[in-house]
């Protein structure tokens, strides 16, 4: 069960209080994507990963904090647009903005993870499922950054190497993706991971961008 409540948060940026719901308590039953999104009850409270201010249009994961160049930032166009962009869902706008921010911090891995959830707010609205493409370009560009600065973007380089071959797929760049696959595997003697690394190589030789899950390889 998921649970919330309601909090007064005052933006950091414009000072104006507004309120906005936390998550006190949720689960995950079941298999989390092969992108790392995870099942219900968790898969539903991403409407609360990200704040957004009603007054000045900050976004962050909490509003009472900005660094001391996020005043400006969201002033720019490049932000205001992405805000109130149409051609993503709201949800998605409030991510990229975020990730606006992040990267601008040289944060790459929460930047590229901001991006990551901006895609699966685009997968979950049909009328904006192309954008998710978009959304994951940017993230592993993000991560790829992140990795060039000696951050790995989960917890070691064999689950990082995973996460890139599942993007590559998702965004249909088979051929790349189908490189960098095989070269993982050649290196990759996880158990769990290797298994994963050679479901997405059926995956991409049958040119499958869909999403799955690892239940399926457990299955298998």
């Amino acid at each position: 069960m998921t649970t919330v409540c309601k909090e007064e948060t005052e933006c950091s940026i414009c000072n104006k209080k507004s309120s906005h719901e936390l998550i006190m308590s949720t689960n995950a039953f079941g298999s989390p994507d092969l992108d790392t999104r995870p099942p219900e009850m968790r898969r539903s409270t991403m409407i609360y990963w990200v704040q957004e201010c009603p007054y000045c249009g900050y976004c962050n994961e909490n509003i009472g904090y900005a660094n001391k160049e996020y005043p400006e930032l969201i002033k720019t166009e490049s932000y205001r647009d992405q805000l109130k962009n149409k051609d993503y869902p709201q949800l998605a706008n409030r991510f990229l903005c975020n990730s606006f921010l992040t990267e601008r911090d040289k944060s790459y891995k929460e930047s590229g993870l901001q991006s990551l959830y901006a895609a699966w707010a685009c997968d979950d609205s049909p009328e904006h499922s192309e954008m998710a493409i978009k959304c994951r370009e940017r993230a592993y560009d993000l991560f790829q950054l992140a990795k060039s600065n000696g951050e790995n973007i989960f917890n070691n380089d064999l689950e990082d190497g995973v996460i890139l071959v599942e993007l590559l797929r998702r965004m249909k760049r088979f051929d790349e993706g189908l490189e960098k696959c095989i070269k993982e595997i050649s290196k990759n003697s996880n158990g769990i991971l290797k298994k994963i690394l050679e479901y997405e190589k059926l995956l991409i030789e049958n040119k499958d961008s869909y999403c799955h899950n690892v239940r399926e390889i457990q299955l298998k």
